[in-house]
């Protein structure tokens, strides 16, 4: 079992408690991020962190540290846990004493945060996506704790047996349940521009950055369930996951006629997450 920390308090993930007047329980009233780490190092940190702190702003939700001291909660559980390999979470919520609605803001924020040790990522692992209406609201590019549409959205995928459901509004592709996805076409990388209908995803960031390092050209724009499906190659990235090519969509087993570049962005970012957390 994993390592927890509740507004100070520390201990193992099943003795730590949150209350009632956590808002988390009652409206899911919270922000949240996620990241992958290993040797005591966190992969892109500085990301993860800049969008809670961003996040957490544009939901009027009081911080009550800065960068700064939230990194230093972070290691300092990340090296409590001892895990070679971890998952880390961590999430904001506001603090309410009654349940009601509106929200005092004068009041304080509750801080929770776990580490779960997580195996390395395979980059050459194939995932099976199944497609899934976009339901959600306009707050998709905030990462609060309104996960319900994602919950769904896994389970049905889960139980067609696929890795991963692919959100789409209408012929429109967006994102994944808990990812985000970009396709390959000719020499050019497609994705989603980071509108309200996606979340920004950190590892996606990184992604354009090695196709453009790569000298692949990135075009942001929205991309249809048919370019999805006619593509070289689709590539869902993920902080838990980094970067892995799709084998198929809804049954349907998708071309990879840009194999090579796809395994090489795959082996890249990889390479980049072994290089930053400490080396092989």
């Amino acid at each position: 079992m994993g390592i927890a920390y509740y507004n100070g308090d520390i201990g193992r993930t099943e003795e730590i408690r949150v209350p009632l007047s956590d808002r988390a329980v009652f409206f899911g009233d919270g922000i949240y991020d996620a990241a992958m780490g290993r040797r005591g190092k966190i992969y892109l940190e500085k990301e993860h962190t800049d969008r809670f702190m961003t996040n957490a702003r544009r939901l009027d939700i009081p911080l009550p540290f800065g960068e700064s001291e939230l990194c230093e909660v972070l290691y300092d559980l990340v090296e409590r846990s001892g895990e070679e390999c971890f998952f880390l979470y961590f999430q904001l919520t506001r603090y309410g004493e009654v349940r009601k609605h509106a929200y005092d803001k004068c009041q304080r924020s509750n801080l929770l945060i776990t580490v779960n040790p997580l195996a390395l990522p395979d980059p050459k692992r194939r995932l099976s996506l199944v497609s899934y209406p976009d339901r959600r609201y306009e707050y998709c590019h905030i990462k609060t704790l309104n996960l319900l549409p994602a919950v769904l959205a896994s389970s049905y995928a889960t139980g067609m047996g696929a890795d991963e459901a692919v959100f789409h509004r209408g012929n429109t592709v967006t994102e994944c349940a808990h990812s985000n996805i970009s396709i390959l076409k000719g020499k050019k990388l497609i994705t989603h521009p980071t509108d309200r209908h996606i979340l920004p995803g950190t590892t996606r960031a990184r992604l354009i950055e090695i196709c453009k390092e790569m000298g692949i050209e990135v075009e942001e724009r929205a991309f249809t369930r048919g370019e999805l499906l006619r593509s070289d190659a689709a590539l869902v990235t993920s902080s838990s996951k980094l970067c892995l090519v799709a084998k198929s969509v809804d049954g349907v087993s998708l071309h990879l006629r840009a194999k090579q570049a796809a395994e090489e962005i795959c082996q890249r970012f990889f390479d980049d997450f072994v290089s930053e957390t400490g080396g092989k």
